[in-house]
């Protein structure tokens, strides 16, 4: 069960004050009454308290914590502070006090810290009894120190004897100090003869430490000369230098972190140019490295000569003369002619020797050794062109891998021309011969002129019996295997007829690579055909498309701008089967349809980007299908379906459900951890949702939310700390009929909750705001404008109420009234044995009436211990019957954390008619 802290007295806070009161400990002693939640004493034992000493009454870090283990007797306990861990604290700003009970949260509020006996006579320090030892270093500023007795330029001074306010003479000098000199030595001039500082500037602001200025535009003398005939440096910068001029130095030279001197100009950088320099070391000569984006090394000549140049002059040198190398994805070298009249070469590669001109080399699992790219559409000129003037080849290719399977050199066109073209004899090693200008074959023809565009004359029929495939076509290069194209505009036929009487299917396309399996491509506009159109009269797909590679099963796309209200893809499903079924067991998307090239940083199941018409309609004819008309499966961490409108001028849905039969418009089920249905509204209006049924004679409910699990059925949160509207509106313009009805079986039926500010809820109606049937139960402090009880009236309870006022007061007032008689002309009354308890010792007041007759009654002493007693005097009936009311006020716990606030500003909570609660009706 959990437990409150009920605090009693703060006794006393010790802290040491001088020297003369050591002896007093620097400890708190504090008393409290330990109770459970439910307000009952807790059971007399022994309870692990924490105690905390923070500088904020409410969060914050705690300055001070210790645990003790104290014993409880009838709820009371008392501690000791200080005893277990030592308040080191000055006790020089407010403190407050928290309580934890064993692995409990922390008690509110805390407890503030007040004035002890001790602290009241600190605040009056004796005399003589603040020493040397108890003034901080620093704590005695100018504003602290009188200026009385002083006159303008005098500084305080030891005269010998004591500290007084004079005049400084000899060396000394009072600040801030200005002045002039018309000598011809030294204006000022600072001499140490030992191991300390002449001068030390010294500025704890936002200002220079030192500044020194010549303000005679005819003086070419330094405005600071530093000079030593020490050892040491004439100056010692430790931070940032900053000139906003050239710096002179007229003797020696720059001294440099590594202990360089550099005594002449570097051009650029900390070289001096013309630049000439040798190194006999194994290590390289010049090492400049960059970690940044630009370049380590940039030569730029623009004169006549190099730019760069790399010689070795050592004939016996094996090594390269220049070395390119990246660990990244760039180039290891790059040559650019960025002159559009130079018609000199990128590189020139000339040697002397006998080895290669140039030479390149791939070691890497994939790639060229060698890329030749002309990148202008209008040069004409050739990629690569080799020329030899003496006996050898002018050009060799060679495989060395005899597992190689690939061409020694592969010529590819993408253009108009052929993909080689070879003026003068071509001669093989293997099967292929031309040495007449023609082709011969392994059969041992010759065929001497071209046969169609191919390998086949045209027109071109065949037929063959066979197991092995009639017609392969192998391209290992980056062109197409076929081609099929109609050039004429009137032919109707098809560009490509495949067509089998077997079970097979009649066109199969796969994929190994990365690229489509299959393409169709129609970029005519003034034809309302498909791309490809596929027809299926049995029971087996029309199209079956299947690839286990990373590529695109299949790709449909229009791009012409007169394709109207045609669809990119239109599938009609007249058998048994499904219209359209996409499956995907790998990675990536199931199926994406798009009617414009695109980049998306995510890609959707479906994507349908329409024109004006609709972006995708799904219709069901069959009136007796019971079948779901989508499905979206997601067994990832995504949405399963995103609607978005991204026109901000839109004012229709983003998902419209609608529903002509029985069931739900819009059904959301989590079988998950997650929401069934979640709506935000993040734009500035608008709302998050909007459930609204149009139909006036409409019996159902416009909203239902059911709940069979263990939490709410509903829940409704403001979140913005800056709102002041409600959480929940509720509005009936009905005649009859109620604004809000909650029924429940087991446990609250309503429960209004706000944790911070704000009302937990409000009811405003123009009869009844609220309407319980049953009892009412109130945690906290009720606020009304006026309040009565109803009953049936006693005279006439079939047809009439009663209505009482109740009894208010500005307080917190408890009333207790009783009627009894003197005995022997006294009588002492007992009270409930939480008379005391309850209600404050100054608040108790007595009024006692007599009854059938008349004595002087009067209190004998106070009401103490639950009881008082009344008396009368010697000419009074001493068995005079009398009634009695006490009348007390609230002293409990809840009572005094929660006054009642009397008189309050009005804020727009409580504000409304004119600013009138409830005198007026709107």
């Amino acid at each position: 069960m959990r437990s409150r802290l009920i605090p009693m007295i703060l006794l006393s806070l010790f802290i040491v004050i001088s020297n003369a009161f050591a002896q007093i400990d620097k400890n708190i002693t504090y008393q409290g009454i330990l109770k459970n939640a439910d307000a009952t004493i807790v059971t007399d034992g022994d309870y692990q308290l924490t105690f905390k000493l923070y500088d904020v009454e409410s969060g914050g870090t705690a300055l001070w914590t210790e645990t003790q283990t104290v014993s409880v007797s009838n709820g009371l306990f008392s501690a000791y502070l200080g005893t277990e861990t030592a308040i080191t604290l000055d006790f020089n700003s407010q403190y407050w006090l928290g309580i934890t009970v064993a692995s409990g949260s922390e008690m509110t509020p805390r407890t503030k810290i007040v004035t002890s006996p001790y602290s009241i006579f600190a605040s009056s320090i004796a005399d003589n009894s603040v020493t040397t030892g108890k003034i901080s270093d620093n704590s005695v500023t100018l504003a602290k120190i009188s200026p009385d007795g002083a006159s303008s330029g005098q500084t305080i001074m030891y005269d010998g004897t004591n500290i007084v306010w004079g005049t400084a003479s000899g060396s000394g000098f009072s600040l801030p100090y200005t002045g002039t000199t018309d000598n011809e030595d030294q204006g000022f001039m600072l001499t140490n003869t030992g191991t300390g500082k002449a001068i030390v500037g010294k500025n704890t602001g936002t200002g220079p430490a030192g500044f020194f200025e010549i303000d005679n535009s005819e003086n070419t003398n330094p405005a600071l000369t530093v000079t030593t005939n020490g050892t040491g440096d004439a100056g010692l910068f430790i931070g940032k230098l900053t000139s906003t001029d050239t710096v002179s130095i007229t003797g020696g030279g720059i001294k440099f972190p590594d202990g360089t001197v550099q005594n002449t100009a570097a051009t650029g950088a900390t070289l001096t140019l013309p630049f000439s320099g040798s190194a006999d070391e194994a290590t390289n000569a010049l090492i400049v490295t960059n970690t940044g984006s630009g370049k380590a090394v940039t030569g730029q000549n623009t004169g006549t000569g190099h730019a760069g140049y790399f010689n070795i002059n050592n004939s016996s040198n094996t090594s390269d003369a220049l070395v390119g190398l990246t660990n990244g994805s760039g180039n290891a070298g790059y040559f650019l002619i960025d002159n559009g009249i130079n018609s000199g070469s990128a590189i020139s590669a000339i040697t002397a020797g006998r080895g290669y001109g140039i030479k390149s080399e791939h070691i890497g699992e994939k790639g060229s050794a060698g890329l030749f790219r002309i990148t202008n559409g209008s040069n004409d000129s050739v990629a690569v062109k080799a020329i030899n003037n003496g006996t050898g080849s002018a050009g060799f290719f060679q495989i060395n891998n005899t597992l190689n399977g690939e061409p020694a050199l592969y010529a590819v066109s993408n253009g108009l021309g052929v993909a080689a073209l070879i003026d003068g004899k071509l001669t093989a090693t293997d099967t292929v011969t031309s040495s007449s200008g023609g082709f011969k074959f392994p059969d041992g023809s010759v065929q001497t002129s071209a046969a169609g565009s191919g390998g086949m004359t045209l027109p071109y029929v065949a037929s063959q019996s066979s197991d092995a495939t009639l017609l392969s076509i192998t391209n290992t290069g980056t062109g197409w295997p076929a081609f099929f194209e109609i050039t004429d505009a009137a032919n109707t036929n098809d560009g490509l007829t495949v067509r089998t009487a077997g079970d097979g299917n009649a066109i199969r396309a796969k994929s190994t690579g990365l690229g489509w399996a299959g393409y169709f491509i129609k970029d005519r506009d003034t034809y309302h055909g498909g791309g490809v159109y596929i027809e299926s009269l049995c029971d087996a797909e029309g199209l079956y498309v299947k690839n286990t590679s990373d590529g695109h099963a299949a790709k449909f796309e229009t791009t012409g701008n007169l394709a109207l209200n045609y669809a990119t893809v239109d599938i009609q499903a007249e058998s048994g089967g499904p219209g359209l079924l996409v499956t995907k067991s790998g990675f990536g998307t199931a199926m994406r349809v798009s009617q414009f090239t695109s980049s998306y940083s995510e890609y959707p199941a479906v994507s349908i980007w329409p024109g004006s018409g609709k972006g995708l309609e799904i219709y069901q004819n069959n009136t007796t299908n019971d079948s779901t008309q989508i499905l979206v499966h997601n067994l990832g961490t995504g949405d399963g379906g995103t609607f978005f409108l991204e026109n901000t001028s839109n004012s229709r849905n983003a998902v419209r459900a609608i529903t002509m039969g029985s069931g739900s418009g819009l059904l959301a089920e989590s079988n998950g951890t997650g929401d069934g249905l979640i709506s935000y509204a993040k734009a500035a209006t608008g709302r998050a949702g909007l459930f609204q049924n149009q139909h006036t004679t409409s019996s159902d409910p416009v909203l239902e939310t059911e709940q069979k699990g263990s939490s709410n059925a509903a829940y409704f949160k403001v979140t913005n700390s800056a709102n002041t509207d409600t959480a929940v509106v509720i509005s009936h313009s009905g005649t009859a009929g109620t604004g809000l009805r909650v029924s429940t079986n087991y446990g609250d039926a309503c429960y209004f909750y706000n944790g911070q500010y704000g009302n937990g809820a409000r009811f405003a109606t123009a009869i009844w705001a609220a309407w319980f049937d049953g009892n009412v139960n109130i945690s906290g402090t009720l606020s009304k404008t006026a309040g009565s009880f109803m009953i049936d009236h006693p005279l006439d309870p079939e047809n009439k109420v009663l209505r009482h006022s109740f009894v208010e007061s500005p307080e917190m007032m408890n009333i207790y009234k009783g009627r009894t008689r003197l005995e022997n002309g006294e009588i002492t009354i007992d009270l409930p044995d939480y008379f005391d308890a309850l209600n404050h010792p100054d608040t108790r007041e007595v009024t006692l009436t007599c009854v059938n007759g008349w004595s002087p009654l009067f209190l004998d002493g106070k009401i103490e211990n639950n009881k008082f007693t009344v008396k009368t005097t010697d000419i009074g009936d001493g068995s005079q019957e009398f009634s009695w009311v006490i009348y007390g006020v609230r002293n409990d716990d809840y009572a005094r954390e929660n006054p009642i606030i009397v008189e309050e500003e009005k804020d727009k909570n409580n504000k409304n008619n004119n600013g009138l609660i409830l005198s007026k009706k709107n």
